[in-house]
């Protein structure tokens, strides 16, 4: 060979390594991208809406959607024994409805049930699920002594650490846990607050083989994972719940997230840029959406060329631009459940990515629903039709209702001003309720202030009072059982909030005694009038025969 063509050879050999090292350290450990998921199921996954239930049905759930690495909360129960549950101190109360925020014995706690419908999750259930899907990989977290934890899975579960991926806290866990035999090890840095040295813990991971570090996504703008990722190290963020603030982790350098809700299929390279929108609010990404009169569609990302064209099964609804509200005409769409698939096109009109949504239709409304809200179509079977309750009423009846708001005991639906509304809690729905002996009808604090015209509505964090904005001028609620004191010199109202899986929820005499309006409860059925109105026995019944009509 002639020395200048094997000098050509040699440069052409070097620029092909320093590309593929680029390639590898911008990716994250792209080298290995097969053993790294972009997404890690959080406490197990959601299911039915519910977060961090560690339970059996939603381990069930995550692996059927595709999760292959999910993590799961763990802890001691009092004699000893091992149970998939986020902490004692709030979870015991929250999630398996003790008494009590402490320690309770095995046998009690497979006796719960959490959020009284799922299974509690136990060390030899997970052992059994596990086994027999050999593509899983769990992943540890706990608030107690995770020494003496993993010690404990080693023990029990032997043939189980071979599929674990235990998570540390401190730089001082590591040979222990690496002892046991567990071969592949997370650093997680959220109790090392003090320790943001990019540097210090790269040298670490590498000194040590680790497979991963893992941190908030509060850090994502610190550059510590940029650093991170500088050196090929794979970083993950957590809790990250949407695709717009998974841009925000991944741009800043994280390789995968942890989340709740976000599908597998749905934090993949290019899909994770583009996320349906509220029609009404750009900022605020779909989950549930209830539309009135014409279908939105807005799809929102950075890259604003491109297009996208919405179909159901092969009849297309409406095509246009990337990060433009589009509407569709409802007349095209029989009523029932549907599913609405968008394609998104690059401005060289090449199909780069393909999303599902969920869309219900009813006489007067639409549901458009996230993937993972799916499940909320199984709560639907019709809607009121408000103009058609009124029918057969008096006009002056008529025309209370139409400046009304309606609800019910067990119903996310409420009705206000003639249009629909849904009572939500994240990605999920949140009924009325009954919330004390006497049968009075609670319902969402927020929700309903603000449909009524509250200009906001927050807890206190000191406090833990509800402030609500009336008006222009604040006055606060106390929550039973909770409340601590209250704020001086701002009016605290008489009636008391009540809390339902983590949200605050008011009666009719709280929205009285804030609004001015009176109210009508009888028969599950929750009826503020318009201010200033009084009603004769008579019209309450037929407000009441509306209410029915509503919501039969």
């Amino acid at each position: 060979m002639e020395p200048r063509q094997k000098s050509k050879n040699v440069f052409f050999i070097a620029l092909l390594f320093l590309c593929s090292m680029l390639f590898w350290l911008g990716s994250g450990q792209a080298a290995q991208a097969g053993s790294y998921p972009r997404v890690i199921a959080h406490g197990c996954g959601a299911i039915q809406g519910e977060t961090v239930t560690n339970s059996q049905e939603a381990l069930e759930q995550a692996i059927a959607n595709g999760y292959q690495f999910i993590e799961v909360d763990m802890a001691f129960t009092s004699d000893g024994e091992i149970a998939m549950i986020h902490d004692w101190e709030s979870s015991g109360s929250y999630y398996l409805g003790l008494g009590q925020n402490k320690a309770i014995t095995c046998a009690q706690y497979q006796q719960c049930r959490v959020l009284n419908k799922y299974t509690p999750l136990t060390l030899e259930t997970l052992a059994d699920i596990v086994e027999a899907h050999p593509q899983v990989r769990i992943i540890t977290d706990t608030k107690e002594d995770n020494l003496a934890l993993l010690t404990a899975i080693r023990k029990q579960e032997p043939q189980l650490v071979g599929q674990i991926i235990p998570q540390i806290y401190q730089y001082s866990e590591y040979e222990a846990v690496k002892a046991l035999g567990y071969d592949q090890i997370i650093l997680t840095l959220y109790k090392m607050t003090d320790e943001r040295d990019g540097n210090r813990i790269a040298r670490f991971v590498q000194d040590h083989s680790i497979y991963a570090v893992t941190m908030s996504v509060d850090l994502a703008r610190t550059g510590l994972a940029k650093t991170l990722q500088s050196y090929g190290i794979a970083v993950y963020m957590h809790t990250v719940n949407s695709l717009s603030q998974t841009m925000t982790a991944l741009n800043a350098g994280a390789y995968g997230i942890y989340t709740d809700t976000l599908l597998p299929q749905e934090v993949t390279y290019p899909s994770w840029q583009y996320y349906l929108a509220r029609s009404s609010d750009s900022s605020q990404q779909l989950s549930i959406e209830l539309q009135q009169g014409q279908l939105r569609f807005n799809m929102r990302s950075p890259n604003a060329k491109g297009s996208v064209a919405y179909y159901i099964g092969e009849q297309l609804l409406v095509k246009g631009g990337i990060n433009q509200v589009l509407k569709a005409d409802l007349s095209a769409i029989a009523t029932g459940a549907h599913t609405v698939t968008a394609r998104i096109y690059n401005d060289k009109g090449a199909q780069v990515a393909t999303k599902q949504y969920a869309l219900w239709k009813d006489q007067s409304c639409v549901l458009l629903l996230a993937p993972e809200c799916r499940y909320i179509l199984e709560q639907f079977t019709t809607l009121g039709d408000f103009s058609a309750a009124l029918q057969n009423q008096s006009q002056t009846v008529q025309d209370v209702a139409r400046k009304s708001f309606f609800a019910k005991r067990g119903s996310a639906v409420y009705y206000h001003n003639g249009a629909t509304g849904l009572y939500r809690s994240g990605n999920t729905l949140l009924p009325a309720i009954a919330a004390d002996s006497q049968g009075n009808i609670y319902t969402s604090l927020y929700d309903t202030a603000t449909a009524l015209g509250a200009s906001g509505v927050q807890m206190n964090g000191t406090t833990k009072a509800m402030e609500i904005i009336w008006q222009g001028k604040t006055c606060q609620a106390g929550i039973t059982g909770t409340t601590r004191s209250y704020r001086s010199k701002i009016p605290v109202l008489q009636a008391k909030v009540q809390l339902y899986r983590n949200r605050a929820m008011a009666g009719g005499d709280l929205y009285q005694e804030l609004t001015g309006r009176s109210f009508i409860q009888q028969d599950g059925y929750l009826i503020l009038l318009p201010k200033g109105t009084v009603v004769t026995e008579a019209e309450q019944q037929q407000l009441l025969e509306i209410a029915r009509q509503l919501y039969q």
